[in-house]
C-alpha cells in the first residue's frame, strides 16, 4: 500500500479541522452575543462541521479508488490486490457511515433536545424541568428514528430487473438487512434536506452574487435614501404652506405639523453633512478602491452558480434520456452523455490531488454559505408566517438550532446532488480507466492506447472500483425508487426556484441599512406625514 493513502487521510484530517474552525466562525457570526448559550453554539458547530466533513470525504474516496488503477495500462496496480482494495474502501466505509451515524444522533436526539430545552427560556425556571421537557420531546424523535429503521429492515427487498444483470447492479443489492435499514434511515434526512436545498440553496445561489454586484456601500445607500426623504419632507412643507386653512383648530394642527417637518428636515440635513464627511474618510476611499474587485468577485460567484445549475439541468436531461431503466432503478445513468463543466474539471485535475480537493471544498463551502444567505434573506417561515429571524450577532438560541438543523439537512442533500447531478462521473469513478481490449482472460492495450477508456458501470469490477459514497447513494436510489424519483423531480424544482430567485434578485433594489437614528425618524415622522396626507385629502 503506497504512502499516498496515508497522505490522503492526513489531508482529510487537516481539512476537517479547518472546516470545524470555519463552522465555529460561521456560527459565531450569527449567534446573539448578548444572550448566547454555550451548549447551543457547541451543538450547532458540531452539526454543521460534521456535515461539511462528510462532504469533504468525497475527494479522499475518489483519490483512493483512482490510486488503485495504472492509467498507462488501464489495469490495476500491482499492489492493488483484492484484499488491499477491500481494506482501503473499508476505511472509507467506516468513516462515511460513522459520520452519518453521528449526524443522525445530532438530528434525532441532540438538536431536538437543545431546541426544546431553550424553548420559552426562563432564568427562574428549574433546569430539571427544562431537561425533562427536552427529553419528553426528544423521545418522540427517537421513536421516529426507530420506526424508520424497522421499515428499512423489514421492507420488501428489491427485485432486480432481468435486463439489469450487471455485476455493478448486483453489488448494489448485495447488502445485509442491517445495511439496508441504515441506508433507508440515511435517505429520510436527505429527503427532508432536498426541500431545504430547493427552498433556500436555490435562491441563495442568485441572492449572494447580486449582494456583491449591487452593493453600493453604506454611505452611498444612506445618502441616497436620506436625500429622497429630505426632498419628500420639503414637498410636504410646500403643500402645507400653499394650502392654508381658515379653521383655527386645523390651522393650529398645521402649524405643529410644519414645525415637526422643519425639525425633521434639520435632522436630515445634519445626517447628510455627516455622510459627506464620511465620504472624505479613508475607509470610504478604500472601499472605492476595492469596489472593482468586489464586482469581479460577484461576477465570479454568478458564474459558479450558473455552472452548478447548468450541471443540474444537463444531468436531469441525461437521466431522462439515457437512464438505464428510468424510475425503476432511481434514474441511474451509466455515465454522463452531456458535457458537464464541473464534472470535466474535477475529473481532469483529480490526478493532481489535492487540487480537486481544494476545488470541491470550495464548492461545498459555497453551497453552505448560499444556503445560509437564503435562510437569512427569506427567514425561517412556516408557509407565509415568519417564525424566527436570522440576523448577524442577533440570532436567538432556538433560531440558531433550527438554522443549524436546516443547514445540516441541506448539506446532506448537497452531498446527494454532487454525487448524482453536479459531478456524477467524478464522484463515481474519479479518473479510473480500464483496458477495453480482452483476448481470452488477458487485457492488453499496449498496442492501442485508445482502447483505454474511462470507467463506468459497464466496466469490469475487478478494475473499476466505485467510490464508497456513490455506492451508498446509488444503493438508496436503487432500493427506494420512489424516494429517488422525489430526488430527481426536486432538482427540476430547484432549477425553477433558481430562475425565479435570479429574476427577483435582478430587478429588486438592494436592501437598505439605515440605522437606529433613521428608525427614530420613522417613528416620529410617520404621524406627521399621515396628518398632512389627511389634510390634503380633505
Amino acid at each position: 500500500m503506497p504512502a499516498a493513502v496515508g497522505l490522503a487521510w492526513m489531508t482529510f484530517g487537516m481539512v476537517s479541522v479547518g472546516l470545524y474552525l470555519f463552522s465555529a466562525g460561521f456560527i459565531n457570526y450569527y449567534h446573539d452575543k448578548h444572550h448566547s448559550r454555550v451548549a447551543v453554539t457547541l451543538v450547532s458547530v458540531l452539526s454543521v462541521g460534521l456535515s461539511l466533513c462528510l462532504l469533504a470525504l468525497l475527494p479522499v474516496d475518489v483519490f483512493l479508488v483512482s490510486l488503485t488503477v495504472d492509467h498507462q495500462t488501464g489495469l490495476k496496480q500491482e499492489w492493488a490486490d483484492e484484499d488491499t482494495v477491500y481494506w482501503i474502501t473499508m476505511a472509507t466505509f467506516i468513516v462515511y457511515y460513522g459520520c452519518h451515524a453521528l449526524i443522525g444522533l445530532l438530528l434525532f436526539f441532540v438538536l431536538p433536545f437543545a431546541y426544546f430545552y431553550y424553548k420559552k427560556y426562563d432564568e427562574d425556571q428549574d433546569r430539571r424541568q427544562r431537561a425533562l421537557t427536552g427529553i419528553r420531546y426528544t423521545v418522540g424523535f427517537g421513536i421516529l428514528a426507530s420506526v424508520l429503521f424497522m421499515i428499512g429492515l423489514f421492507g420488501r427487498p428489491t427485485q432486480l430487473p432481468v435486463q439489469l444483470e450487471l455485476e455493478w447492479f448486483l453489488n448494489l443489492i448485495n447488502e445485509s438487512h442491517g445495511e439496508k435499514a441504515i441506508s433507508f434511515v440515511m435517505a429520510c434526512p436527505q429527503l427532508l434536506g432536498m426541500f431545504i436545498f430547493v427552498a433556500y440553496t436555490a435562491p441563495g445561489l442568485s441572492i449572494l452574487p447580486f449582494k456583491f454586484l449591487k452593493d453600493r456601500g453604506r454611505v452611498d445607500t444612506e445618502y441616497e435614501d436620506i436625500t429622497a426623504r429630505l426632498a419628500s419632507n420639503i414637498e410636504q412643507q410646500r403643500k402645507i404652506e400653499h394650502h392654508p386653512t381658515s379653521s383655527r383648530s386645523t390651522h393650529s394642527e398645521q402649524e405643529r405639523t410644519l414645525h415637526n417637518l422643519i425639525d425633521e428636515a434639520k435632522i436630515f440635513e445634519r445626517q447628510l453633512k455627516d455622510l459627506e464627511d464620511d465620504r472624505n474618510k479613508w475607509r470610504y476611499k478604500l472601499w472605492l478602491m476595492f469596489r472593482p474587485f468586489e464586482l469581479a468577485f460577484g461576477i465570479f460567484l454568478l458564474v459558479v452558480s450558473f455552472l452548478i445549475v447548468l450541471c443540474i439541468i444537463l444531468s436531469c436531461f441525461d437521466k431522462m434520456v439515457f437512464s438505464i431503466c428510468g424510475s425503476e432503478c432511481g434514474y441511474i445513468a451509466s455515465s454522463p452523455d452531456f458535457f458537464q463543466p464541473i464534472n470535466f474539471i474535477l475529473v481532469n485535475i483529480q490526478r493532481a490531488f489535492p487540487l480537486d480537493y481544494m476545488l470541491l471544498v470550495g464548492l461545498i463551502v459555497y453551497l453552505l454559505v448560499v444556503t445560509m444567505v437564503g435562510i437569512d434573506s427569506l427567514g425561517l417561515k412556516f408557509l407565509w408566517v415568519t417564525l424566527y429571524r436570522v440576523e448577524r450577532k442577533a440570532t436567538g438560541a432556538q433560531a440558531l438550532v433550527i438554522s443549524s438543523t436546516l443547514l445540516t439537512l441541506g448539506l446532506l442533500a448537497a452531498n446527494y446532488s454532487i454525487v448524482s447531478f453536479i459531478a456524477p462521473a467524478y464522484a463515481h469513478f474519479g479518473s479510473q480507466v480500464y483496458c477495453n481490449s480482452e483476448e481470452g482472460d488477458v487485457r492488453d492495450c499496449s498496442l492501442d492506447v485508445d482502447l483505454i477508456v474511462p470507467c463506468d458501470i459497464y466496466g469490469p469490477t475487478d478494475i473499476c472500483t466505485p467510490t464508497v459514497i456513490s455506492t451508498s447513494i446509488d444503493r438508496i436510489s436503487f432500493n427506494s425508487p420512489r424516494v429517488s424519483a422525489v430526488y430527481y423531480y426536486s432538482h427540476w424544482v430547484f432549477v425553477v426556484t433558481y430562475v425565479a430567485g435570479f429574476v427577483m434578485s435582478l430587478v429588486r433594489k438592494p436592501p437598505k441599512d439605515i440605522g437606529e437614528e433613521e428608525g427614530l425618524l420613522d417613528r416620529t415622522g410617520k404621524k406627521a406625514y399621515q396628518t398632512i396626507s389627511d389634510q390634503i385629502t380633505k
